[in-house]
């Protein structure tokens, strides 16, 4: 019988014949189904079923602990240790072509255990590690795949941001600032660099955040003294494309920041001091399409008006916009 034939089907019983329906359906529950589905909880308060409903998917959700925990940094030992891409006894074989399942696996169980609060901390450091080892991974040979984000199929900016989201709730301000930082200057960053400098933005949810974010970013940035680097403050690639790509990452970052606490010429200006002179005619395009879907046409315009006097070169692209403006 279905729900809807039953519901019709009591429509008309009398409220005692009810209560002893129920009674005796009751009698017929074996005690570890009444006690797996909460039924005695239902019999109490009727009126929550959907409520209990709910509850009970997100509990049947909930991985164990433990297990997940346990899982989670063994399959960290194995990837740091190249078990999944080289030969070794830790790792058979046949079981290293399904590191992206496991990968997923603990993935999702970390997430998961997030909303406990006594394993916050805890799965949330765990999570900071695997976006960690992963960003490697595109680096150097840890898997069979060079793009582990891809092979997993989780994106990229949703782990950082859990990762973030986690980090904010459960570290000082400092400490999660520079968890921050760190893990938005991970991996090849081709192609991600605005992606990801606009999740650590976002995560930095107040105004006092968003200024030590952008405190940071200049220690970043800048050259240390004496030969001593800042507390928090991690050595960038000397030169070439990956620095160019660490730069742009960490201009981008201050640019958000300073939106969001509704400071965008500031913005600008700390993007153009982290890039620097030498690299600030190649990046205008890209300021100038975050100004863009910032909505400041007017620091868009004067934007692009001053670094067409000191030599940009526009695409045809951006002299129509810029023409369109004085409409």
């Amino acid at each position: 019988m279905k729900v809807a034939e039953l519901r019709k089907l009591i429509a008309d019983h009398e409220a005692a014949a009810l209560r002893t329906l129920v009674v005796e359906l009751y009698k017929m529950i074996p005690a570890k189904v009444r006690d797996e589905r909460d039924v005695d909880a239902l019999v109490r308060e009727p009126g929550k079923a959907a409520a209990l409903r709910k509850a009970q998917r997100a509990r049947s959700a909930m991985p164990d602990p433990d297990e997940a925990l346990d899982e989670a940094q063994l399959f960290l030992e194995n990837a740091a240790q190249q078990n999944y891409f080289a030969p070794n006894r830790a790792v058979p074989k046949k079981e290293r072509a399904g590191w992206r399942f496991v990968a997923r696996r603990v993935y999702k169980n970390l997430v998961a255990l997030l909303a406990v609060d006594a394993l916050r901390e805890e799965s949330g450091e765990l999570l900071a590690e695997l976006y960690r080892i992963l960003c490697r991974g595109e680096e150097v040979y840890l898997f069979p795949s060079t793009e582990p984000f891809e092979a997993m199929k989780v994106e990229r900016t949703e782990m950082l941001g859990a990762a973030l989201a986690a980090a904010r709730a459960t570290r000082p301000a400092d400490r999660f600032i520079d968890l921050a930082l760190d893990l938005a200057l991970g991996g090849s960053l081709w192609g991600m660099q605005s992606q990801v400098a606009r999740v650590v933005a976002a995560e930095a949810r107040t105004p006092e955040l968003r200024d030590l974010l952008v405190e940071r970013v200049r220690e970043r940035c800048r050259p240390p003294s004496g030969g001593a680097r800042s507390k928090g403050q991690m050595k960038l690639p000397a030169e070439g494309w990956k620095r160019a790509s660490a730069l742009k990452v960490l201009a981008t970052i201050a640019l958000y920041a300073c939106a969001a606490n509704g400071e965008t010429e500031r913005g600008v200006e700390e993007f153009q001091a982290v890039i620097g002179e030498r690299g600030s005619i190649e990046a205008t395009p890209g300021l100038l399409a975050h100004l863009q879907e910032l909505g400041r046409d007017d620091l868009w315009a004067a934007t692009y008006d001053r670094a067409v006097e000191q030599g940009l070169d526009p695409s045809s692209t951006l002299v129509q916009y810029r023409e369109s403006l004085e409409t």
